[in-house]
């Protein structure tokens, strides 16, 4: 029943995370379209001039140094999620602690098989076309050692009928 639980949290915090990036997305997209609709770049491709490459938001990079009470939450996540959603979270430390705390028990110490995990997370990624997500993760599944064959039935949204008779190692 704890398993259940946590798998439940699991795919809460994930549909959460991925549902907000994927509203995100949308509202940077709008912000930064033409009458067209489509997105604004140059034609070399580069991004809107209120967007910071070396985050890919509308904040600047966060440099340790210049951090005062987060300096503990930055070395905590060894400076890690400094570009996308991740980098964010430093602005908010309550948020950082509160959303450090819950991913890292949920996907490391709730007891749950790693490529259960990354399943659950690939399957909301793909559920939501979170290309941020899924591309993070899909060679975190593999490493975790879910099947390719698992893998690209969730990507290419196959029925899960095409394993057939034969059960993926994930299942055994």
């Amino acid at each position: 029943m704890k398993s259940f639980q946590t798998l439940v949290g699991l795919l809460l915090l994930t549909g959460t995370s991925v549902a907000a990036g994927h509203a995100l997305t949308r509202l940077s997209e709008q912000a930064t379209s033409g009458a067209a609709g489509k997105v604004i770049t140059s034609i070399d491709g580069t991004l809107p001039k209120d967007i910071y490459p070396e985050t890919g938001n509308r904040f600047p990079a966060i440099k340790r140094e210049e951090l005062d009470e987060r300096k503990k939450l930055y070395d905590t996540r060894g400076g890690a999620d400094s570009f996308g959603r991740g980098a964010i979270r430093l602005y908010s430390p309550p948020v950082a602690e509160t959303m450090t705390s819950l991913n890292e028990y949920l996907r490391r110490k709730s007891g749950l098989d790693p490529r259960l995990v990354e399943l659950a997370i690939l399957v909301t990624a793909r559920e939501m076309d979170c290309e941020y997500v899924w591309t993070a993760h899909e060679p975190a599944a593999q490493k975790a050692g879910l099947p390719q064959e698992v893998i690209d039935i969730v990507k290419y949204r196959k029925p899960v009928t095409a394993i057939g008779e034969k059960k993926p190692s994930l299942f055994s």
